[in-house]
């Protein structure tokens, strides 16, 4: 099977980056506590690793972060720890990412994706004896971040965090409405571009009882706004923004613009354009400016016809 090389973006979407900001709100307050040269190495000599040689704790793949032992922010509240050496182990991102906010212990023998179990990792068991080992050798601070500033002051921390989520919530919702007008217009500019190539394959087809009546549309319509009509119709604009650019050169009722181009477009979808040009080019009673209109759109859409 020939290897997919093109992947389409993901489309993104606003409340996407919702935990982008829940992030930066809760553990952008939490304390970091820079490791020392020797703290580093006390850490992996205890993890029985080397500076040369660092690998993940969980699963012993190669090291590309650093992982929270013990999560920072469970469910938006502070669990107490913080960042720094005692807390913090070599991981691999699939490691990282799979555990998330868990603690690690309920975490490396879950069911949960891309954990070591799931990946039968095959000396678990003494890894998870050496990250106890690791945990009892090193003590970690914990502070009551919501006791240390006090309740005011975190109240409105809490509230501050709640209205951008609020805003966030109201754009994702008007969001998903420019969405899906813009599928619905993509919609039925398709399904006019494809009835507008179809009816020039079956111009040749056309239905003799619709051509006795062409006169009397063209009637109706109006000759001059039919030529009008028929190259606005082909330059795929709508049939609201058909009407609008009518108006610029007419006078009439919006009950009559609507019926004018109803009929026009009755006299395309029933394969009568090339007829209707061909009427108009021949009329006696008609603007010539609109008569060489007439000529250079059948020229253009109806040459070998």
């Amino acid at each position: 099977m020939k290897k997919n090389i093109f992947n389409m973006p993901k489309a993104v979407t606003i409340m996407g980056r919702s935990s982008s900001i829940t992030n930066s709100f809760y553990n952008g307050i939490v304390p970091i506590i820079e490791p020392s040269d020797e703290e580093i190495r006390n850490a992996l000599k205890t993890l029985e690793q080397t500076e040369e040689n660092v690998t993940c704790v969980y699963c012993g793949d190669p090291k590309t972060e650093w992982d929270h032992l013990y999560p920072l922010i469970v469910n938006k509240r502070h669990t107490g720890y913080i960042t720094e050496i005692a807390n913090l182990v070599p991981a691999c991102g699939k490691c990282n990412q799979s555990k998330g906010n868990s603690y690690w212990k309920e975490w490396i023998i879950s069911d949960a994706e891309k954990s070591p179990k799931t990946r039968m990792v095959k000396d678990l068991d003494k890894r998870i004896k050496i990250i106890e080992k690791y945990d009892l050798s090193f003590p970690k601070h914990r502070i009551d971040i919501e006791a240390l500033v006090g309740e005011d002051i975190w109240q409105k921390y809490q509230e501050s965090y709640e209205k951008i989520i609020l805003e966030m919530q109201k754009a994702q919702a008007i969001m998903d409405n420019i969405k899906s007008i813009i599928k619905e217009q993509n919609k039925t500019c398709s399904t006019e571009k494809k009835s507008r190539v179809s009816s020039f394959d079956s111009e040749d087809f056309q239905d003799s009882s619709a051509d006795n009546n062409l006169d009397d549309l063209l009637n109706r319509v109006g000759k001059s706004i039919f030529v009008i009509y028929f190259d606005l119709f082909y330059k795929q604009l709508s049939n609201s923004e058909i009407i609008e650019e009518i108006k610029k050169e007419n006078n009439f009722t919006e009950k009559s613009y609507a019926s004018r181009v109803t009929k026009g477009l009755k006299i395309i979808r029933s394969n009568l354009g090339n007829a209707a040009l061909e009427r108009i080019i021949k009329s006696n009673k008609i603007d010539e400016n609109i008569r060489m209109k007439a000529i250079e759109l059948k020229e253009k859409y109806y040459k070998n016809k």
